[in-house]
């Protein structure tokens, strides 16, 4: 398994997953495209056998020195193999490195697996979010680095 930066040939497959694991945020190629050469964003890939199996996608606000993880995605054929951490690891690494020192992100309030998934890497429930996705309420979980 090997992480790389999201390049322009991970385009299309970002898009597809994107379009189907979350319809709801309305990005488009476009938009996408953007985001892997925004420096303002971080998008990285997994790959097993150069093919890609998942994705993490961070985006910074210089205003408070904080960040926001987007998404993390594995493909359901390579789940329960770390590559979610190894991913999330990769762009907390890189808060600490661009002096971040908080990341929050926002989950459905029913999503056990995720929230599970975060309490692992340190983060913690901070407060209900008036955001409904999907009719699930939202929650926002928070880490201070």
């Amino acid at each position: 398994m090997e992480i790389k930066k999201a390049s322009e040939k991970d385009v299309s497959w970002l898009d597809g997953v994107i379009s189907t694991e979350f319809p709801y945020t309305g990005f488009s190629f476009f938009d996408i495209a953007h985001k892997i050469s925004d420096s303002n964003y971080l998008v990285f890939c997994a790959f097993e056998k150069k093919k890609p199996v998942g994705f993490v996608e961070l985006q910074f606000f210089s205003s408070d020195s904080s960040a926001r993880l987007s998404a993390v995605f594995v493909e359901k054929k390579s789940r329960k193999k770390g590559i979610a951490t190894k991913l999330a690891k990769k762009v907390l690494l890189e808060c600490v490195k661009r002096k971040c020192g908080h990341v929050f992100l926002l989950v459905k309030e029913k999503n056990k697996v995720a929230k599970s998934f975060y309490k692992k890497l340190g983060f913690s429930f901070e407060k209900t979010h008036d955001k409904i996705i999907e009719e699930s309420n939202v929650e926002v979980w928070s880490l201070n680095l």
